[in-house]
Order: structure tokens, then sequence, then C-alpha cells
């Protein structure tokens, strides 16, 4: 019997400009997922018609999942995305430990044309980009969220920086990181 829960909902905002993108890492996302694991991939591609906080809030209204992230169209993912983040928000023995409201881990950036690592946790705030030693960030759109800490939250309605709405009063409730 097909598991009909959606554990995992990911979200990819995308335009027709960088459909090639979009479809190409929705193929990297979809070769990832075993059988019968609950979780779907949706990809949103409109005109530029919306900002994109209202393209990111329409995905987010769709979405299913108990769980949720943002895989922006530009964005590239490990090989093992899914193999190391789906034991952690849907362990096989639930028995364990509580489930994570976010799951954080490093993130691979480029800023400025230069490479380097950002570690993220709940309690980082911003700090100065440097590549050498990274930069220290709270959790953000690729990050894998619990859907209940965003009762009544939206994406701000604009084209740049539409995420601090969103994220940042539902980290005042987060209780469990993994």
């Amino acid at each position: 019997e097909v598991n009909k829960r959606v554990v995992w909902s990911i979200l990819i905002p995308s335009v027709p400009a960088r459909m090639k993108q979009g479809l190409s890492l929705m193929a990297k996302i979809t070769a990832q997922i075993p059988a019968q694991t609950g979780i779907e991939v949706l990809l949103l591609a409109d005109n530029k018609m919306r900002t994109t906080g209202a393209k990111r809030n329409a995905l987010f209204a769709m979405a299913q999942g108990e769980y949720f992230c943002f895989v922006d169209d530009d964005d590239d993912i490990k090989d093992y995305y899914v193999s190391r983040i789906l034991p952690l928000i849907d362990p096989q023995d639930k028995t364990l430990a509580p489930p994570p409201d976010v799951v954080c881990f490093p993130v691979e950036c480029w800023v400025n044309g230069q490479f380097g690592m950002t570690e993220t946790d709940v309690l980082n705030v911003d700090e100065d980009w440097r590549p050498e030693v990274g930069v220290k960030r709270k959790p953000g759109l690729v990050h894998v969220w619990r859907r209940g800490l965003f009762g009544g939250l939206w994406f701000g309605d604009k084209m740049f920086d539409e995420h601090d709405k969103f994220y940042v009063p539902a980290m005042a409730r987060v209780k469990n990181v993994a």
C-alpha cells in the first residue's frame, strides 16, 4: 500500500527563463527520493507577475508536507540531501527523541564571487561574511522546517528579503533542532 502521508514538501520557485535549471534541480531531487517515502516536490514557474514572496506563499499554500523547505532554481543540493534529512524528520523509531522543529546543516555559498561556508543554528546571529571562516547564520530557505511553526505566517509581498517576515517569528517558536 502506498504511503499517503506527506512527510516533506520540497518547494522550488522558478521563472520561465530558468526553467531548465528548475527542471534539472527537480530531477536531481526526485532521483534521491526512495519509493513510498511521502516526499512531494513542487515547482512553480511564473512569469514574474508575482513577487518572490507571493510565489513562495503560493507554494507554501499548496504544500501538504509536515515539513517543508525551499530550494531555489539557482541553488544546488548535495547528492545525499534527502538521505541525510529524511531519517531526522521521519525516523523509523519514533520513540527516540521529539521531532525537530528545524533541521540545520552547513550551507556552501558564493557571496560577491567568493566561495564559503555558513554554519546554521537558531541561536546564531548574522555576522560579516568572511570566506576564509564563513559566517554563522540562522537557518533559512533550504533548511527543513516543521510546518506547524508557521501558523499565521506568510512571506512578505516583495521581490527581495521576503523571508524575514516568515522565518524570524518562527524561530522564536523553535524548541527542537536537529
